[in-house]
């Protein structure tokens, strides 16, 4: 889990309590340093997207076949700017992802911006699909049910009048497609996933008041939230949920909880990860595990367990799911049976999608 728990630069999550709040802004104004053009350049073309696993390496998109095979580059993401998660959209015509951008004012380095770029499955046609105000970092994209808006995490980033670090504050916040009218779902949480029905929204609550996170699920509009799965002891951190197909479970990845385990030594960082300020959080000192809860009564399942990185795709027949294990490469899980099958040599990769939500 170390490429995506990253803490970067000084982008940190002093978050809230999270409650529903729906309030309605208008929609985001670029900084008068830039303009939306500009923000489109940064949304780049590729070949058509033919292969149906899509995976993050080094900052880029790379395609591959489902066993693994035949993998090649997509994307040539622009000078210093990183490619950090990606979503299909439900018809599977669109690859929306977060791009963080080079500072956008100079005299501010540290602060870091991300938008969402959109890329055409057919043509590989690229295009700006949500971008925030000045100090807004979006990310972990997910598709409403008629892929008309998306759902994503902000993070926006508050400044005294010397341009000093004074908070930074998180929400889940529906984007309009076009519009880019931004209304926001819920206050002082993260990582949105949207069911394959429309109807539901999985996210997670940093919880401050008992100092671990909780998996929420709640309506479409932030309404009724609820946690889904309690485990004892909790879990010290929740990323990426994902639905299956048929929207019955949801997979989560996460460190501590029920019958963790220590771990290894944090390994070397990257050539990238020097250049942009990341540090490794410390899910290498303690591995993570996959849990498998169900939606109707929030019973939960172990699945994976003492591995690195954890994140997920679901095959869409619902049958397996590939995950991302840092030290054996891009793995299969089949649900029936336990198996774990190693795809592709190790790497280090950030993101996996396979077309399902």
């Amino acid at each position: 889990m170390k490429k995506q728990l990253l803490s970067i630069g000084l982008m940190m999550s002093l978050v809230g309590c999270g409650a529903a709040s729906n309030s309605v802004t208008p929609a985001a104004q670029a900084p008068a340093s830039i303009d939306t053009a500009d923000l489109a350049g940064y949304c780049i073309d590729t070949e058509p997207i033919n292969k149906p696993v899509i995976v993050g390496l080094e900052g880029n998109i790379w395609t591959l076949n489902r066993d693994g095979s035949d993998m090649s580059q997509l994307t040539t993401a622009k000078e210093r700017t990183l490619i950090r998660d990606a979503a299909w959209s439900h018809d599977r015509k669109t690859l929306a992802y977060s791009l963080m951008l080079p500072p956008i004012d100079l005299a501010i380095p540290w602060l870091q911006s991300g938008i969402i770029c959109g890329l055409d499955a057919a043509s590989g046609k690229g295009r700006l699909l949500a971008y925030g105000e000045f100090g807004d970092a979006l990310s972990e994209p997910s598709w409403a049910g008629d892929d008309q808006s998306l759902y994503l995490t902000r993070r926006r980033t508050f400044l005294n009048e010397k341009n000093q670090f004074l908070r930074e504050e998180a929400a889940i916040v529906q984007y309009g497609l076009g519009s880019n009218q931004a209304t926001v779902v819920v206050d002082g949480s993260t990582t949105p996933a949207v069911s394959p029905d429309g109807k539901q929204l999985v996210y997670v609550q940093p919880n401050v008041d008992i100092g671990f996170p909780s998996l929420m699920i709640a309506k479409l509009d932030g309404s009724n939230p609820q946690p889904l799965g309690q485990p004892d002891p909790p879990f010290k951190s929740i990323i990426a949920p994902r639905w299956s197909p048929d929207g019955s479970t949801v997979v989560v990845t996460v460190n501590g909880g029920p019958g963790a385990i220590g771990g290894g030594a944090e390994p070397e960082l990257a050539w990238w990860e020097h250049l942009l300020g990341v540090e490794v959080a410390s899910a290498h000192g303690e591995p993570v595990s996959l849990w498998q809860i169900t939606v109707s009564d929030g019973a939960m399942k172990p699945l994976a367990q003492n591995i690195d990185d954890g994140r997920i795709s679901w095959n869409p027949d619902g049958k397996q799911f590939l995950f991302i294990h840092g030290y054996d490469g891009l793995m299969e899980y089949t649900l029936a049976t336990g198996e774990e099958r190693a795809l592709t040599p190790m790497q280090v990769y950030w993101f996996v999608e396979w077309g399902s939500h």
